[in-house]
């Protein structure tokens, strides 16, 4: 009886086993963005967005609509959205629609989420965050 011995060829072959299962699982969890069609974020544009966020908090984001990354975060923010008691306004923005505000708020990446208070930054966020942890920025800016 002979022993199995591991060849290089072997570890080659499990690792791209292995990126291909990584990007399936991941790409699965990008696409999974099914809430959209029921939004409860209103687009804003560049003459509305102005007028809209003098006062009161708002959490706004600022996505470009060719992101599969910016449709994860907006799925995200749409559930967190569903349970507010309207006391949080939730926006979205296009990031080249509105380019003047983006320079303005010092947004450097997208998705960037800007919760605002009376026209002010209190939070924020950049890239895709799970709903938990929106959850508790949400808290902490509905006081």
């Amino acid at each position: 009886m002979s022993k199995f011995r591991f060849q290089t060829w072997h570890f080659i072959i499990l690792f791209f086993v292995m990126i291909a299962a990584t990007s399936v699982i991941a790409w699965t969890g990008l696409r999974d963005t099914s809430d959209l069609e029921k939004t409860q974020i209103l687009q804003l544009n560049r003459e509305t967005f102005n007028e809209k966020i003098q006062s009161g908090t708002h959490f706004i984001l600022i996505r470009n609509a060719e992101s599969d990354l910016c449709d994860k975060m907006e799925a995200n923010l749409n559930l967190l959205a569903k349970g507010n008691n309207n006391d949080i306004n939730f926006y979205k923005i296009d990031a080249i629609e509105c380019h003047k505000e983006c320079v303005k708020y010092e947004v450097s990446a997208i998705p960037t989420v800007l919760v605002l208070n009376n026209g002010e930054i209190s939070d924020r966020i950049m890239g895709v965050v799970p709903v938990r942890n929106l959850e508790l920025i949400y808290n902490r800016n509905a006081k």
